[in-house]
């Protein structure tokens, strides 16, 4: 996995400077929706038809998206490596769409500093 894009925000990739703040929050929130979806389905195709129905019902009750994440992470160890791979695939899809230039300039910036994960 590529630690290094892994780390980058996601703003840096695909450059939100030209957004308002609001453009930005909404952009961020589909973006993080997506790869918590596809995650979730990554996550499900790994388990069996008990563990289904249990997370299905743990879903009907509407829990907060925190108390969501924090349960897929505490119950289903493989969840934080499937949320971790997606979060990559992601930025390469949009590094890929964007060009080669934008993974070299990632790669530049990125030296010894590192920046909090975070879509």
């Amino acid at each position: 996995m590529n630690n290094d894009l892994l780390q980058k925000n996601i703003s840096e990739i695909v450059g939100l400077d030209g957004m308002t703040p609001e453009e930005q929050a909404v952009f961020l929130s589909d973006v993080g929706n997506i790869i918590i979806e596809s995650s979730v389905m990554r996550l499900l195709s790994e388990m069996n038809d008990e563990q289904v129905n249990a997370l299905n019902h743990f879903i009907e009750t509407d829990p907060e998206p925190d108390v969501l994440m924090d349960h897929l992470i505490k119950h289903h160890k493989s969840f934080q490596n499937i949320l971790d791979e997606e979060t990559v695939a992601f930025k390469e899809e949009c590094i890929t769409v964007l060009g080669k230039g934008a993974l070299e300039e990632i790669k530049s910036k990125s030296g010894s500093k590192k920046m909090p994960v975070g879509v």
